[in-house]
């Protein structure tokens, strides 16, 4: 299923990275983890890299965040506290009462747009997928510089929309 989302006939295998230039990513929950299953690079000289396979707790991450939003009320609170606990340094841990609230504010956003995320310098817009991969959701990001993401906003949500629809 990954693979025919991200094609590898094509140089830069799908259209939002060949659209934007960005580090493309193809998510889903894993456990409490965001697992990126497929990755293609942003060919921009300043970029975030991300290496394909890798998991970062499900709170530290708006592609994460946008999976949580699918859940119930309950299984977010349950989620959090658990991703909570497999963060290792405390001072990283979120506050558990915030972090569901801002969860559920993206409660039926198809689409989002975050800043500083996961990198102060870093901007992530993501969309969902109307795929699942074993049953569960998949989300579309894309990221990088927050001021490249900002100056291209409306271009990219085009372009995500319009891999959505691709879909």
């Amino acid at each position: 299923m990954a693979g025919d989302l991200f094609p590898t006939r094509q140089p830069h295998g799908c259209r939002s990275c060949n659209a934007t230039g960005e580090t493309v990513s193809l998510g889903l929950l894993n456990d409490v983890y965001l697992q990126h299953v497929r990755i293609i690079q942003s060919t921009h000289a300043m970029r975030f890299y991300t290496e394909e396979g890798s998991m970062r707790p499900v709170v530290t991450s708006s592609l994460g965040w946008l999976l949580l939003s699918t859940r119930t009320p309950e299984q977010i609170e349950r989620l959090v506290r658990r991703a909570n606990i497999a963060i290792a340094d405390p001072s990283q841990r979120v506050d558990v009462a915030a972090m569901v609230k801002r969860i559920l504010s993206l409660k039926g956003q198809t689409q989002i747009h975050i800043e500083g995320m996961p990198f102060a310098d870093g901007a992530t817009m993501c969309a969902l997928l109307p795929v699942t991969i074993h049953g569960q959701p998949v989300v579309l990001g894309l990221g990088g510089s927050l001021e490249r993401v900002r100056e291209n906003r409306v271009r990219y949500a085009e372009v995500l929309r319009g891999a959505v629809g691709a879909v």
